[in-house]
């Protein structure tokens, strides 16, 4: 006889059934993106199983370019840097004024 898993309720775990619905996607297709077994999917998605951290990583990336988010990572890092830059430049341009 087969052993059932139990469902375990994990507080804050993704839920992937309706970020699946969300993005119109299939286990199978979210599975090939993140280089799953869609069963791994299907556990996630009825709760057996949570995802790992470089998983959900993935999972949150993936999820971010299908809904047309920036995720590219030397991008956001290119933009703080540069807001890094204009706030110095403003703290410059203001110290000049109080001296």
């Amino acid at each position: 006889m087969a052993k059932r898993r139990r469902k375990r309720s994990r507080r804050g775990e993704i839920d992937v059934r309706a970020i699946l619905q969300e993005l119109g996607m299939t286990r199978a297709e979210l599975a090939k993106e993140l280089g799953v077994n869609p069963a791994t999917v299907g556990r996630w998605e009825r709760g057996e199983d949570g995802l790992n951290d470089e998983n959900r990583e993935a999972f949150w990336d993936f999820v971010a370019k299908s809904r047309g988010s920036d995720t590219d990572k030397d991008s956001r890092i290119a933009d703080l840097e540069q807001e890094n830059r204009d706030l110095k430049a403003v703290i410059r341009i203001l110290s000049q004024q109080i001296d």
